[in-house]
């Protein structure tokens, strides 16, 4: 956390405390979140966390919206990813 950027965790993890020791702010949900920041990048573990953090009732797609960006980085399979980025939300026309 030595860069410029800002930091904001969603407060569901045990490295959240030690994240805001080192200056991030908190968001309480993934929603949260995304609300706070232009660029929400995650890292899912697995397919299931992945459409959690997207789909689940606190999640990225209750926020995303023009001028914000999402950027998933997990190791998922095609499909997963097909799932996520297919959403209406998601798709730029």
């Amino acid at each position: 956390m030595t860069s410029s950027s800002s930091v904001t965790p969603p407060n569901l993890y045990p490295q959240c405390d030690e994240l805001v020791e080192q200056g991030a702010s908190v968001g309480e949900t993934h929603a949260a979140v995304v609300k706070k920041c232009k660029y929400t990048i995650a890292m899912p573990s697995d397919p299931k966390a992945a459409l959690s953090v997207v789909f689940d009732k606190d999640g990225v797609l209750n926020q995303i919206c023009e001028g914000k960006g999402y950027i998933d980085m997990s190791i998922v399979d095609a499909d997963t990813s097909s799932k996520i980025s297919e959403d209406e939300k998601f798709v730029q026309n």
